[in-house]
């Protein structure tokens, strides 16, 4: 009903969720802190996001071993590593975005790109370069800093309660769970951590 980016509200709400795929889906710098912001301001006070993006560590495992990996796509050699990359009809049929054989990905940054082909029956295939952003467990964390972070997971797709290894083969996503807890009660939790130690 409303784009992420942009969205206001004069509802606050117990619990967002924001689940594959819309953290992570644009490469545009700050697009991700719009995101975090929006759904702080849309949460009342102890109200809880719970987030998932795409497993980065996974995709640094698979992309590494085949040397498909960048540092600045503007370069020549790099583009041309794009070029070369072969397209796949991967969203058409599985929806298995992480084989590192498709994917070019700068580990620095965390962006994906991949070339998919979509074929309708109508006519000729149409190709697109599809580029993404992928996280760790404490690049989430760092997003969702306004947040108090009650659990971060790598977890397989809809199976959140299992708890995977960061680099295990079915973990696609990391999980988040942040809970939006008031300025003061934040400032008061971190000098009682300094009067603790």
């Amino acid at each position: 009903v409303a784009d992420i980016l942009k969205f206001k509200s004069e509802e606050r709400y117990d619990v967002v969720l924001c689940l594959y795929d819309v953290v992570g889906s644009s490469i545009i710098e700050g697009a991700d802190t719009k995101i975090a912001n929006t759904i702080y301001r849309a949460l009342r006070h102890n109200g809880r996001a719970i987030v998932s993006a795409m497993n980065l560590e996974m995709t640094q495992k698979y992309c590494r071993r085949l040397d498909n990996t960048f540092s600045d796509i503007k370069t020549k050699e790099d583009f041309s590593k794009l070029i070369k990359l072969p397209a796949s009809q991967t969203m058409q049929q599985t929806g298995e975005i992480f084989k590192g054989q498709l994917l070019l990905l700068n580990p620095d940054s965390g962006i994906v790109y991949r070339k998919e082909q979509f074929v309708d029956g109508t006519g000729l295939p149409r190709e697109y370069v599809i580029a993404d952003k992928r996280y760790t467990g404490e690049s989430l964390r760092k997003l969702f800093s306004k947040f108090e972070c009650e659990d971060v997971r790598y977890v397989r797709a809809g199976r959140f309660a299992e708890r995977l290894r960061r680099d295990e083969r079915h973990a696609k996503e990391v999980l988040g769970i942040f809970r939006k807890v008031g300025r003061l009660n934040g400032f008061a939790k971190k000098v009682m951590s300094l009067v603790h130690r």
